[in-house]
């Protein structure tokens, strides 16, 4: 059931990229063929990601907000799995992995310059489809709705590990949705 939700959560918003005419028409040039075994292959990784994940209890703890003591702490005002996916996309960012438009941090206000050396990426978008962002419904989706579907209720402990099983899955999710803005280069 999850599963049927994600898959029409992609076609519709790569649907929506492409019916808007976001992607400029010399991306035609991209063959059918290789953007399906693209498709397919990231549909195959959020599959895998997301029965990683189900391998793990909910572990509620790493959702709550942080406490030290009686007080929340303030100054973070996070959770521990949001803290580990901001520091986990800083270090992504400074190997670039945010060079190509296909990946999207969930926290770019805090992902810093990157050390990488600049890729060329094809840019052949409309200026408007650099504006496009729905990483904050992924961030709201999986965690409100698809999570407590996957996980089974519990608390093991391994909060690392289950925040880790959850920057896989969000950032597939994002690179497949995404999919469209960039066109890939093979």
């Amino acid at each position: 059931m999850a599963v049927r939700a994600i898959h029409t959560l992609l076609l519709l918003c790569t649907m929506a990229l492409l019916l808007t005419g976001l992607v400029l028409p010399s991306t035609a040039g991209l063959s059918l063929d290789t953007a399906r075994d693209f498709l397919t292959r990231e549909e195959d990784t959020i599959v895998f990601s997301l029965l990683e994940r189900a391998k793990y209890p909910l572990n509620r703890p790493a959702y709550a907000p942080l406490h030290f003591g009686a007080e929340p702490c303030r100054h973070l005002n996070a959770s521990f799995a949001e803290l580990f996916i901001r520091d986990s996309e800083a270090v992504q960012s400074k190997a670039g992995r945010y060079q190509s438009l296909q990946e999207i941090p969930f926290f770019a206000y805090r992902v810093p310059f990157t050390l990488a050396p600049p890729y060329n990426f094809t840019r052949d978008l409309y200026p408007a489809a650099a504006l496009v962002n729905v990483n904050d419904a992924i961030w709201s989706m999986y965690f409100n709705e698809l999570l407590p579907l996957l996980a089974k209720n519990g608390d093991d402990g391994n909060y690392a590990v289950t925040a880790d099983a959850d920057l896989t899955c969000l950032q597939v999710l994002s690179r497949r949705i995404n999919y469209g803005r960039d066109p890939p280069t093979y």
